[in-house]
């Protein structure tokens, strides 16, 4: 698609900037499936069962299990079959454990995946809704804006200031810049492709409008994660260990046995005498009882670990992740919730009205209903600024989107007046300050004033916290767009 123009590309998908009809998305969800990423298939409760005895130490416990109720039978020896029947009872019990385990943690991954379902913008027969990831199809009108993620693979119609972080695809650590209205050359490369934006990808920088290409398994991410789903498992060190343990331990006895067998033969006894004495000695050697107590601690060990909010999806990750001595992860959404909150407020004015009024309206976050949808950082502005301000959202009449060079973002909005409210890096806003308010009043943002201003952020930075800097400037009708961010009023 990023071959064509954006004409060809909404005709070839029979769609437009007016997007699908709801009727047209569910056939087109039977038609290229949901959107979501293929998942391995589960094998059924029998296979995960009979999997459990794919284990050297069980196979000679079932072994020694056969023979043993085998020759209680023949001998006709009916108190020997406790012995046997007991080795089974361990191994099946064995079994089980492990399937029930496996099931559990699979239930709760289930309903975490439920929860963790990302809402998408889009619009539908002119009409802009908010759905679930996995309903948007081919054909679908998508907005997106800085802070969220793609979720399908777009070819992009409108873009402002509009780049994503496609680390995860291409492996290209600076955020790429996108471009609609171009059609690119056959053959242009994945990481070059500036009119697509790949699902999985972040926006970090200003907003687009796009119409969905591909879905689920079709999209460049999918056809990696088919790669990921067909890779051969690795075994843990745990197993490694007892099927090393199980390999020594059938050896010796098979010797042992062996060596009993002529002993015996040699002493005079009949064959059959000398066979089940060497059988007796292998059953007797064979540890029946070590599968159940290794399966016993790790189901404890998953136990404990439950408690700690901690899903274990297979009983033997247990001991791997015993084994772990440094773990590598991200922080950002990982370890943490994702979400962020106002903690210190510095201002020189008192009356902090105006400051409300720039954090409520120089923010791309929307409240529908009870809840709000935003950047993390934006959100935590609007939530706080929401509580104190006392008008609220005013209409945006124009906006100068974030960019990663200006480090600010700039809206208008007319308020008894046009007036332009900024947010940004404390440090590049300061530069563009003339004045400042201190107790309702403008005045000249002096060396003196701004020093302490910036010993202000520096202790904010200090304590780990992300700084943002508010601004504002009243505007007249015939200021131009290259001044709305010159001379401004720092808040």
């Amino acid at each position: 698609m990023y071959r064509l123009s954006e004409q060809e590309v909404l005709r070839t998908l029979k769609s437009s900037r007016n997007g699908i009809t709801n009727k047209q998305a569910e056939e087109r969800i039977k038609q290229y499936g949901a959107n979501e990423i293929e998942k391995e298939k589960k094998p059924k409760f029998i296979t995960r069962f009979f999997k459990q005895f794919l284990n050297i130490m069980v196979a000679i416990l079932l072994i020694s299990a056969i023979i043993s109720i085998t020759f209680a039978v023949i001998n006709k020896e009916y108190a020997d079959l406790f012995e046997g029947f007991v080795i089974l009872f361990i191994v099946i019990m064995n079994a089980l454990i492990g399937v029930f385990q496996e099931n559990k943690a699979e239930a709760c991954l289930k309903e975490l995946q439920k929860q963790d379902r990302t809402k998408v913008k889009v619009i539908r027969a002119g009409a802009m809704q908010l759905i679930d990831s996995a309903e948007i199809t081919v054909g679908d009108i998508v907005e997106m804006k800085a802070g969220n993620i793609v979720m399908a693979d777009i070819r992009l119609l409108e873009t402002n200031n509009f780049t994503c972080d496609e680390s995860s695809l291409t492996g290209e650590s600076v955020p790429v810049e996108k471009m609609s209205g171009q059609a690119l050359k056959s053959g242009t490369p994945l990481a070059e492709r500036t009119n697509m934006a790949f699902s999985g990808s972040l926006v970090t920088n200003g907003n687009a409008r796009g119409v969905v290409v591909a879905v689920g398994k079709n999209t460049e991410i999918g056809k990696i994660a088919k790669l990921i789903v067909s890779t051969k498992k690795e075994i843990t060190p745990l197993q490694k260990s007892i099927n090393k343990i199980g390999k020594i331990i059938t050896w010796v006895v098979l010797g042992v046995c062996i060596v009993i067998l002529f002993a015996s033969l040699l002493a005079g006894n009949g064959v059959k005498d000398a066979f089940m004495l060497s059988i007796a000695l292998a059953v007797a050697a064979i540890p029946e009882s070590l599968p159940a107590v290794i399966t016993i601690i790790m189901a404890l060990g998953v136990q404990q670990l439950a408690k700690r909010k901690c899903i274990i999806k297979h009983l033997h990750a247990v001991e791997t992740l015993g084994s772990c001595e440094v773990i590598c992860s991200d922080k950002t959404g990982t370890l943490t919730q994702n979400k962020m909150r106002v903690v210190e407020v510095y201002s020189e004015n008192s009356n902090t009205n105006d400051l409300y009024q720039c954090m409520i309206n120089c923010n791309n976050s929307k409240r529908e209903g009870d809840k709000l949808f935003g950047e993390p950082t934006e959100t935590a502005i609007f939530e706080y600024a929401e509580s104190n301000c006392k008008k609220g959202k005013l209409k945006t009449i124009h906006e100068i989107a974030f960019s990663s060079t200006r480090k600010m973002m700039t809206v208008i909005v007319n308020d008894n007046g046009l007036k332009s409210f900024t947010k940004g890096a404390p440090d590049y806003l300061l530069e563009r300050c003339k004045y400042i308010k201190v107790n309702d009043e403008v005045c000249i943002l002096t060396n003196e004033i701004k020093e302490k201003v910036k010993r202000q952020y520096e202790n904010m930075t200090d304590k780990a916290l992300r700084v943002i800097g508010f601004c504002m400037k009243t505007l007249e009708m015939t200021t131009k767009e290259q001044d709305y961010e010159q001379d401004m009023t720092f808040l």
